[in-house]
């Protein structure tokens, strides 16, 4: 399946992407990879800083949001199966990464 097919069959669609690609990519190329107008979680904040910032404010934020990794570990930049363009339905999604003991300062979590 091609991306148009993708795009057309998706559950959800990140609206910039079926309207202009050059709001994140460059036209022309450039020094970050699939010529990119930035990396990671910058080129998200271009336009979703608000939000960004009231998740980095939780009392008990998403570690890997905090943890520099970005937000196409979970989302996908242009089209999804999945609500809120999310990689993987939400169980297997987060079970991806919470599916290992977890130690923390005072104790094991199994």
């Amino acid at each position: 399946m091609d991306f148009t097919d993708k795009m057309k069959n998706a559950v959800s669609v990140h609206d910039p992407a079926r309207k202009n690609c050059v709001g994140c990519h460059s036209a022309h190329g450039g020094a970050n990879k699939f010529m990119l107008r930035a990396e990671g979680e910058d080129l998200c904040a271009g336009c979703h800083q608000p939000f960004l910032a009231k998740i980095k404010a939780f009392n008990h934020p998403h570690m890997p949001m905090i943890e520099g990794k970005t937000c196409p570990n979970c989302h996908e930049p242009h089209s999804s199966m999945q609500q809120k363009l999310l990689k993987k339905d939400t169980s297997d999604l987060c079970l991806s990464c919470h599916n290992q003991p977890v130690q923390t300062k005072s104790r094991l979590i199994r």
